[in-house]
């Protein structure tokens, strides 16, 4: 009814979750109405034979993981706004987290959808099996569109068994070069760690708080690993990580011993995001993703890159698939350190295209990137996906002015 009567009053309408995203995807930069979707927080089904879960956009993706636990099944995405975000922003922005090394992003958990088009009508996507090429795969269209073709009102989930058991290891080392280049070496030794999460120097000393591990001043860097899978599984992979971390005298690798432990990590793990606003009054956070074997050259850059801006630059995030986010410290008080921010976005954009990256891995477009998206996508690209806007939302009514550059 709603978007009924959107379409026929040329009413532009702006899906919003829990507002936790940050490229400004749920901001109404053209007016009209702000369409929450929180009360929509209903888990439908958990059908545990078949493991599908079915919920409304308004679960908190949290809620949903604990709630499944109790069937020992799991949902693996797992942003690090977990205990807040919805299904429906994580579906809209297709959010990635820690878990995608191994288990993959939104879009590979997600195998159907409910949408309400702009015009009112009510479209399902998608299968209740594993297998399913009927026609195009709309599915995957919605996901990541960031709000701008459709309403999504109920998602179709694929869940796994919840592994047997996991262990939490913190790998540090003297060297940031070592610890970035291990991210590769990890993988490519048949280790398949569950997490694979870096953090440097800054990230470390904004949240050392929080460990009951002290990390010692000479530490550059730490990588975040964990093993899941059966007790063999487990057992073997963990005895190959340690023979490996054995050969690298500049590196120690440390097991969390309880639960305690392991949360304290997780929880500084996750805090770095706010906790660096004790650096500076804003930021410039970005989230880009290189392949993994040049995370030490992107890192290397932002280290330099902040020597030369004179700026705080720190670098964290999900390195077992190459998705850092790169936090550029600023201060929108002082036009001068706004504009060394803007400029080092800029800069950090052109050299990660330049090694065969993207600007963004889980955090999408909105309004931040627009102006950008031309320095990755050819102008065919981004013309195919204006007329798919147009076609699904010939009246540019939901979400308008987001992804694509205005003028």
């Amino acid at each position: 009814m709603l978007m009924q009567l959107a379409d026929k009053y040329n009413l532009p309408v702006i899906p919003r979750g829990a507002g936790s995203g940050t490229t400004g995807g749920a901001l109404a930069v053209h007016g009209g109405i702000i369409l929450s979707l929180v009360r929509m927080n209903k888990i439908l089904e958990i059908d545990i034979k078949n493991q599908i879960g079915i919920v409304e956009p308004g679960v908190i993706t949290g809620e949903f993981q604990q709630e499944l636990r109790k069937h020992k099944l799991m949902y693996p995405p797992d942003p690090a706004s977990l205990k807040f975000c919805t299904m429906g922003g994580n579906a809209a922005e297709c959010a990635g987290g820690p878990s995608a090394v191994k288990y993959g992003v939104t879009k590979d958990s997600i195998i159907g959808l409910e949408i309400v088009l702009p015009n009112g009508e009510i479209l399902s996507t998608g299968t209740r099996t594993e297998k399913g090429v009927v026609g195009y795969d709309l599915t995957r269209l919605f996901l990541g569109s960031e709000g701008t073709l459709g309403i999504i009102t109920k998602i179709i989930t694929r869940l796994l068994p919840l592994p047997q058991r996991k262990k939490t290891f913190l790998l540090q080392s003297e060297s940031l070069q070592t610890i970035t280049k291990l991210v590769s070496t990890i993988l490519t030794e048949n280790i398949r760690p569950c997490t694979l999460e870096y953090m440097d120097r800054t990230a470390i000393e904004l949240v050392t708080g929080m460990l009951s591990q002290k990390i010692p001043k000479s530490i550059q860097a730490i990588l975040i690993v964990e093993i899941d899978g059966s007790k063999n599984e487990v057992c073997e992979q963990s005895l190959q990580l340690q023979k490996l971390i054995a050969n690298h005298p500049r590196c120690t690798l440390q097991q969390a011993e309880t639960e305690q432990q392991v949360q304290e990590i997780w929880q500084a793990r996750r805090s770095i995001s706010p906790a660096s606003f004790k650096l500076s009054s804003s930021k410039i956070s970005e989230d880009v993703v290189v392949p993994r074997s040049k995370i030490p050259e992107l890192v290397y850059y932002c280290e330099e890159l902040a020597t030369k801006l004179n700026i705080t630059i720190l670098t964290f995030g999900h390195a077992g698939d190459g998705n850092i986010h790169v936090n550029i410290m600023t201060d929108d008080n002082a036009s001068q350190e706004r504009e060394k921010g803007l400029a080092a976005r800029k800069a950090l954009f052109k050299r990660v295209l330049q090694i065969n990256g993207t600007l963004s891995g889980e955090h999408g477009v909105g309004i931040s990137k627009s102006d950008f998206i031309e320095l990755e996508l050819a102008p065919c690209s981004i013309n195919i996906m204006r007329s798919l806007k147009t076609l699904f939302d010939p009246k540019n009514i939901l979400n308008p002015g987001k992804i694509f550059p205005e003028g």
